[in-house]
C-alpha cells in the first residue's frame, strides 16, 4: 500500500526520537537499517552511497541522519564508566586554605592573607599613643572626595563627613569648591545631625587655592561665622523647642 509524503514524514520523525533516545549514536548505513527504510545490504549500500540523491517522503536520505545526529546530541549521554565511581575527598589543609583566603578577616589564623589597601597619607599610631577620638560629642572631620561620572562625563564632588567617635559617614554633592556650595553642604550637615565641633583633616582637600583668589582657610573661616549667625537666627526662632548649638571649626 503506497503511504502519503506525510505519512511517511510522520513516522521518520517517531522513528528518530526513539533512536535518539534508546540507542548509542550509530553510522548511516546502521541508520538506514534501523529506520527500515530498505532491508537489502544491496540497497543499502546504494542508499549509503547516494544519501544525498535519493528522496524519502519529504526529505532526502541524508537530510534525515543529519536531523538524527542533532537529536542524538540532545540524550547522548557519556558511559558510566567514564565517569569517576566516587568524588574524590579535598584535603583539609586545602579546605583551610580556601577558607583563609575566602574569609581572611573572619580566622584568626596568622596564615590568613590581609589584602589591605595601604594608604600612603595614613599616619600610624605611635607606640602608647592614645586612640584617634574627640572629648567632645558631635565632633565631626570634613574632607572631599572626587569620582568620575561615565554618564555625564564630568567629575563629581562630595564632602565627606564623619563623626570622630562614631564614625558614621555623612556624604553630601557639592558642585564645586566654592565657599558658597561648602557653605550649603555643612548648612545640611547641622541641620541633619548633633554638630558641635568641625574640623578638616590637614590634607590639600580644603587647603588648597579657591577659584576667587582667597584661601580656602579664610573661606572656612567666613563659612563658620555665616553658620554661627544663622544658628543663632534658628535658636531665637526655635528656643523653647531645641537646645542651641556651638560650633567650631578647628583647622
Amino acid at each position: 500500500m503506497n503511504q502519503s509524503i506525510d505519512d511517511i514524514d510522520q513516522r521518520m520523525i517517531l522513528n528518530v526520537e526513539y533512536l535518539a533516545q534508546n540507542l548509542q549514536p550509530m553510522t548511516l548505513p546502521v541508520f538506514i537499517r534501523n529506520m527500515h527504510i530498505t532491508r537489502s545490504k544491496d540497497e543499502t549500500q546504494e542508499f549509503t552511497d547516494n544519501a544525498d540523491l535519493i528522496r524519502y517522503g519529504s526529505k532526502f536520505i541524508e537530510q534525515w541522519y543529519q536531523i538524527y545526529r542533532i537529536e542524538t546530541q540532545k540524550y547522548n549521554i557519556p558511559k558510566r564508566q567514564l565517569l569517576p565511581k566516587r568524588p574524590q575527598p579535598i584535603p583539609k589543609q586545602e579546605i583551610e586554605e580556601q577558607r583563609i583566603l575566602t574569609n581572611p578577616y573572619r580566622t584568626k589564623s596568622r596564615q590568613a592573607s590581609q589584602n589591605i589597601i595601604q594608604d600612603y597619607q595614613l599616619k600610624p599610631l605611635r607606640r602608647l599613643q592614645r586612640p584617634y577620638f574627640s572629648p567632645k560629642s558631635g565632633s565631626y572631620e570634613i574632607d572631599l572626595a572626587f569620582s568620575y561620572d561615565t554618564i555625564k562625563h564630568r567629575e563629581q564632588i562630595y564632602l565627606f563627613a564623619i563623626n570622630i567617635n562614631t564614625k558614621y559617614l555623612v556624604v553630601i554633592p557639592i558642585i564645586d569648591k566654592s565657599a558658597a556650595q561648602l557653605k550649603n553642604a555643612l548648612t545640611k550637615l547641622i541641620n541633619s545631625q548633633y554638630v558641635n565641633n568641625i574640623r578638616s583633616d590637614g590634607e590639600k582637600g580644603l587647603t588648597a587655592q579657591s577659584s576667587s583668589g582667597q584661601s580656602d582657610q579664610n573661606d572656612q573661616r567666613w563659612i563658620m561665622e555665616e553658620l554661627k549667625q544663622e544658628l543663632q537666627k534658628q535658636e531665637e526662632i526655635s528656643m523653647n523647642q531645641q537646645p542651641s548649638s556651638h560650633i567650631r571649626m578647628a583647622m
